[in-house]
This record gives C-alpha cells, structure tokens and sequence, in this order.
C-alpha cells in the first residue's frame, strides 16, 4: 500500500458499546481530563440500523452497513473473510508495514471473531470490562503496540437492562470512564503517548426503552474524542461519521485514503480534527433505512382484522417480553435484548442468550395457529436448527413438540418425528413471517411465508392424537434452554391462536401487517 509521511508512531482506539453520546451527561473526569486539549464532538453519526456488527464493522472498515454486509449474526457465527474487498484497517496497516505490532481487547467476542481478519498476525483476548481492563495494563507492561483498539460492553448491556439515558446507564459510563483513565495513565507510564493519536468513541446509543436500531438522535448520535500529535486542541469536529475513523487512523499512519466511492469505501478526515489539515469538500453518503420494511409505529389493535376470543397468547417484544393480552403469564431466561428495529417498533433477541417461557401455556391436542416474525440475519450454521417455539428438550426426541427453521425449510418437530416445510421464497436478510396453522381434524400443517403460497403436508401418522405439550411453552429456544452459543435470532410479533385460521383470516392477518 502507497505510504505518505507517517505522522503518529502509534494508534489507540477504545469504543464504548451502547454509550452513544451520553457522555456528556454522564460523570468522566477522565476523558474530560484526556481530550481537555484534544478535538471532541458529541454529534458524530453512526450507521444505519445502529446496531453493534453494522457499526463496529463501519468503524474498522470505513465501509457503511450495507456495503460490509456484518450483522451480529454473521459476526457471531462466521469469521470475517480473510480476502474480502473490504479489508479492515487491522489488514491495511498489516500490509504497509509488516512489522506492526497490533492488538484488539473486545469484551464481545465477535469483534474479535467475526469483524477482523484472522490472519493478519493481532493479538486478541477478550473478557469482561474489568478484567479487561487488567488483560490490557499487562499487555502494556511488556509490549508497545503500533495499533491497540479496545471494546468495552457493560454499558450497552445496562442500557437493554434498564434504559438508555437512565441513571444506572449514565452511572456505567462513569465505571467505563475509569477504566479508560487506568489505560491512558499506563501508556503515559510507558511513554507510549509522545507522537501518538489516542480516541475515544462509541458504537451506537440506544432509547430509554432499553432498545436500539433505529435512528433517533439517543440511537444514532455518538461521542468522539482525540487527542495527539497535530490534533487541534480544543477543536471542534464538524460533521463526521462512525466509517470516517479509519481515514482518521490512516492519515495518522501515513497510508493513502481510498477515494470515496458510495459502494466501497466513505471515510473522510472530518474538519476541525487535525491542524494544518483542510479537508475536501465532504461528500455525503445516502443514508438509507433497513433492508426490511420496518414500522416505526407501534404495534396496532390486533382485534381490529382477528377476532381477539381466537387469540391465545400475543408476545410483541415492544421493550418487555409479557402477553400483551394478560393470558399468561411470562417468564424471561437470561438476558434478552430488545432493539428498536422491529417488524412493528420494537423487537427482541432470542436464543442462547435470552428466551422466554410460558409455564402455564397448553396445547393439548387441540388446533392451533402461529404467526411469528423472525429476522434472520445471518446463515444458519450447517445442521442447525434454532428454535422458534418448544414444549420439548429437543435433543432428547421424547415427548413435547418444537418448530424451527434453518436457511431452506422450517421443521415441526413432535416426539421424536420431523416434518419439514420447504420456504417457497428467498429467505434473506430482513423480516420474514411465518403463519403455521396445525388442524387437528384435518390432521394437516400448512404454512404460509409472508402470507403467500401454502404449503401444507400430512402429520406423521404416529402422532395424529398425540398431545402438543411436555415441557414448560418455550419461545425463543428449546424447553431445556440447549440453543447453542451464539445461536440468537430477532423475533417481533409472536401471535399464538385457538385453532385453525382460514385463509380469510390469514388474509386479514396480511391486512394487519401492511398497513
């Protein structure tokens, strides 16, 4: 790669999941202290949906969301491409200058798995932010990295906990904001700070519903701070992008910036950052919503197209996971995460991490139906299944019932005997619905995919009476909680019905999602 004059001997990056620009409200004597005489914005924009893989992969890429293509799905199940057209700024810096010492700390994992390349020689650890902490102070002690970029996360995970903006998320900031201060004093200690670019950011922030995704101002608005070599103190950044801070870095480093292209790369120097430095004009990069149809409205009266007496259970993840209708009564395993980009306002991430529970839930031998929105982001590991709804411990194969999908069919499971369902559609990126209807008369499955096409197969023989319960109604995972690591996918609208919807009632469901 072409090199100019190197300005910065060393580069540090430390990103704040969830924290959004909240640091201005929140207690850090640190970071006032570091960026004092250094260039701040509490206006810096991140990526569309604001969500951690697009706007993580933007910030070391310097591509937007849909050019890079990372989703936390992807980020958590495969490995970043090695040869991809868009190599992160770990693999530029690795081939201008080979001997490059580079680390990456990241509490979330999948940064670390999924968003930088594997093979361009970074150290990489990972845990949580205290101990973190203590990871990067000895790495410090013995080493001087060219490049160091740190991922904290207690912050996003306090604001799906109890809100962005409350006081317990503003609280965390502070914590985080001591660990940033013990980092900067080490380097100082070491003298790793003279000539160098030190930065402080944030992926996204979120609503003080406890979600995000979306682009209000708590959810698109994020923190950016520098200080360093030629950095202007006291400066002012203009406008500026979460895929401008690779320009940011390679300018440091001395390495030519790609010329702006909308479909490759888009970062630019914003003004106000550097001395003696005029930028071009900035060229601005259309922002587009998600690749689904997202509502932003809330979720409407479901009685107005389905007779409500036909409803058993409606789960619609607007910030909680509770039976909208108060028919039963809910319980949440583990950690869900709710975010802004839902099929209809909100939506929520279940599997491996988070799921919910309905104990007093029956199915019985009765009929039933179920509409379910599911934003698969990602391609299912090969030979998984994650799992819609379950009255069963799957791997068990006795008793109960579950339904599930993979990247081509979705499957009904019951004690033991599958039936699959082929998708007659692609199934990509996006929100997808699923409408099941199991007739126990007919003795049939039929299934529509957003509304269109039936499909519907025969119930194994073996369990034409056999009744739909075992274990406690799960959503979100088995009933046993097995989903494997990782294994997380977006739900919206989860609509359990007494029997067998009509198609004029699956019209007027379509009715009711296409407002």
């Amino acid at each position: 790669m072409e090199k100019n004059k190197r300005i910065c001997k060393r580069v540090f990056l430390i990103g704040v999941d969830g924290a959004g620009a909240f640091f201005n409200v929140a207690d850090t004597p640190n970071i006032d202290r570091i960026f004092e005489n250094g260039a701040t914005t509490y206006s810096a924009v991140t990526a569309e949906p604001s969500i951690s893989a697009e706007c993580w992969g933007a910030m070391l890429i310097g591509v937007t969301p849909e050019t890079h293509g990372l989703t936390n799905g992807k980020a958590e199940t495969m490995p970043y491409p090695t040869d991809s057209p868009y190599p992160t700024f770990f693999r530029r810096l690795r081939e201008a200058y080979p001997e490059a010492v580079m680390a990456s700390f990241s509490n979330w994992n999948p940064i670390n798995t999924g968003i930088i390349e594997r093979n361009v020689g970074v150290h990489f650890d990972s845990d949580g932010d205290e101990d973190l902490t203590e990871k990067i102070i000895q790495y410090l002690e013995c080493t001087s990295p060219d490049f160091m970029f740190v991922q904290f996360d207690n912050v996003d995970c306090t604001g799906h906990d109890y809100g962005y903006g409350t006081k317990r998320h503003i609280d965390s900031i502070t914590v985080t904001d001591s660990y940033i201060g013990r980092i900067y004093d080490k380097l100082a200690e070491r003298g790793l700070l003279e000539d160098s670019l030190f930065m402080v950011t944030a992926d996204h922030g979120g609503t003080p519903e406890g979600g995000h995704g979306g682009d209000s101002d708590g959810e698109l608005k994020i923190f950016f701070g520098a200080v360093g070599k030629t950095v202007k103190k006291r400066g002012k950044i203009g406008d500026m992008s979460v895929w401008d801070i690779p320009a940011v870095m390679m300018h440091a480093f001395g390495l030519e910036i790609p010329e702006f292209a909308p479909d490759g790369f888009v970062g630019q120097i914003p003004a106000g950052l550097f001395e003696d430095y005029v930028p071009a004009e900035r060229k601005m990069v259309g922002r587009r919503s998600f690749v689904h149809t997202h509502k932003v409205t809330p979720t409407p009266e479901l009685e107005k197209f389905i007779d409500k007496s036909k409803v058993i259970t409606t789960l619609f993840f607007d910030g909680n996971a509770e039976d909208s209708i108060g028919g039963h009564a809910t319980e949440v395993c583990g950690k869900i995460k709710f975010y802004s980009a839902g099929y209809f306002g909100e939506c929520a991430e279940l599997g491996s991490r988070g799921y919910v529970m309905l104990p007093d839930l029956k199915l019985g031998c009765d009929s039933f139906s179920l509409s379910v929105w599911i934003n698969r982001d990602f391609a299912v590991p090969e030979g998984k299944t994650p799992t819609i709804f379950a009255t069963c411990d799957r791997a068990a194969n006795e008793g109960g019932a579950a339904f599930a999908f993979d990247n081509h069919k979705t499957v009904l499971e019951i004690a033991g005997e599958s039936l699959e369902l082929p998708i007659p559609v692609c199934f990509g990126d996006g929100w997808t619905n699923f409408t099941v209807i199991v007739d126990r008369d007919e003795n049939t499955v039929t299934q529509y995919v957003d509304f269109d096409k039936p499909v519907t197969r025969e119930l194994p023989e073996g369990v034409k009476d056999m009744s739909f319960d075992g274990l406690p109604f799960t959503v979100g995972n088995d009933a046993a909680g097995r989903e494997n690591d990782y294994l997380n996918v977006f739900f919206d609208d989860f609509i359990l019905f007494r029997g067998a919807l009509t198609p004029h009632e699956v019209a007027g469901l379509d009715r009711y999602y296409n407002l």
